[in-house]
């Protein structure tokens, strides 16, 4: 099974508030420590916080935390939240599509069943479990961007050199 960007980007914003414990996570913050574009996660926010992942606080000095402790958030609920639980084969067996019998055919229960038990599994693990333990960095393997988007910028573009077709770079017709 494939899971969206969006979900990846979701259990990288619950990680940042609970590293935060308890502080509140501006998203230009979150953007920036993950490399994920602001309007990313300005859609990824109101999913979570209407799931009860997360909470917001609005105004000049919000943000968002977490809205439960993070050994009660598991990877599982995220994605849930996130991703479009309802698997279905379109045109099976000659049924039309979004019809009763398609809705029931086998294969639909099958897909539904390997879709639950792919969930269950990330079901059992909390996002505490993705924090560093004790003593260790507060950055996660997954969550540190290799560089900033400013240096990036500063890098030179390599450029290709356009020739016509049958000439070499560096000579004249």
């Amino acid at each position: 099974m494939r899971l969206t960007k969006q979900s990846g980007y979701a259990v990288r914003i619950v990680v940042h508030c609970a590293l935060a414990q308890g502080e509140l996570s501006r998203i230009a913050d979150i953007a920036e420590a993950y490399d994920i574009t602001k309007n990313n996660i300005a859609k990824t926010v109101p999913v979570l916080v209407r799931n009860g992942i997360i909470e917001g606080v609005r105004g000049r000095n919000g943000g968002i935390r977490l809205a439960r402790p993070p050994a009660e958030i598991s990877v599982g609920e995220i994605v849930r939240a996130i991703e479009s639980t309802a698997v279905e084969a379109e045109n099976f067996g000659g049924e039309k599509a979004g019809s009763k019998a398609g809705k029931t055919a086998p294969i639909n229960r099958m897909l539904d069943d390997a879709l639950e038990a792919f969930v269950s599994v990330l079901d059992q693990h909390s996002i505490e479990d993705m924090m560093p333990k004790a003593g260790k960095s507060k950055t996660l393997a997954f969550a540190a961007a290799p560089e900033t988007a400013s240096a990036r910028r500063s890098k030179p573009i390599p450029r290709k050199r356009h020739t016509r077709k049958g000439t070499r770079p560096g000579t004249s017709m």
